[in-house]
């Protein structure tokens, strides 16, 4: 994970450097090109004084150009050289302790981006730790869900159980309602025969009686 970060971070360094190198390449720059001690003159020609020399490795910025002239400034004043003398980037004497200066400001900056990013690495080792928990917890209360689901069904299903057997209920009650009403009108009826049937009973028993008797009184004078 250190050697990814300082990587990146060299990276977005030398990105940072190339778009700085970018921004400043708006005044073209050259340099004076290797092994060399050219003149600096006061005009774009031979014939114009020398004001003084540059030496290998000297930078300039490049102010106007005419013909194989370069009107070109540096720190201690202005002048015309030749421009074949000239080259668009460092020699390579100069380059290597450019790149090695870089290379060492990348590295000490990855290093200091290293240690700022630390806390924010034990920050996000928490912050998945917290998330794992916040996983679990809500696979927790789905399961809880999905069961409170369940029972509300059940719940649902028996309470329309119970409807079906408070109507089937109430449907035998009114039939028992009815047989009873059946049952005692039967009975009254029953009463009601019975009594019938007694009185004429009754009445059939007096007048065979009533017969009886007179058929042994019609035997009795007959005998006399």
């Amino acid at each position: 994970m250190g050697s990814f970060i300082r990587s990146s971070l060299a990276l977005f360094g030398a990105v940072a450097l190339a778009a700085a190198s970018v921004q400043a390449a708006e005044t073209p720059v050259r340099y004076v090109s290797d092994q060399l001690r050219i003149e600096v003159r006061e005009g774009p020609g031979m014939d114009y004084p020398v004001q003084t020399t540059l030496v290998t490795g000297a930078r300039f910025a490049v102010l106007e150009e005419s013909a194989d002239w370069l009107r070109v400034r540096w720190p201690e004043g202005e002048g015309w050289i030749r421009s074949q003398y000239t080259v668009a980037q460092p020699v390579a004497r100069l380059r290597l302790p450019e790149a090695q200066a870089r290379a060492a400001a990348a590295e000490a900056r990855a290093k200091q981006l290293e240690a700022e990013l630390a806390p924010l690495q034990d920050t996000l080792a928490t912050a998945e730790a917290t998330r794992g928990e916040l996983e679990a917890t809500l696979l927790e209360q789905t399961a809880a869900y999905e069961a409170l689901q369940a029972l509300a069904g059940d719940a649902a299903q028996t309470y329309e159980a119970l409807q079906a057997l408070k109507q089937r209920t109430g449907e035998l009650e009114a039939v028992q309602r009815t047989l009873i009403e059946e049952n005692t009108a039967l009975e009254a009826n029953q009463q009601v025969e019975g009594l019938k049937w007694g009185g004429l009973i009754g009445l059939g028993g007096v007048l065979l009686g009533f017969l009886l008797g007179r058929a042994g009184r019609r035997q009795s004078s007959s005998w006399v």
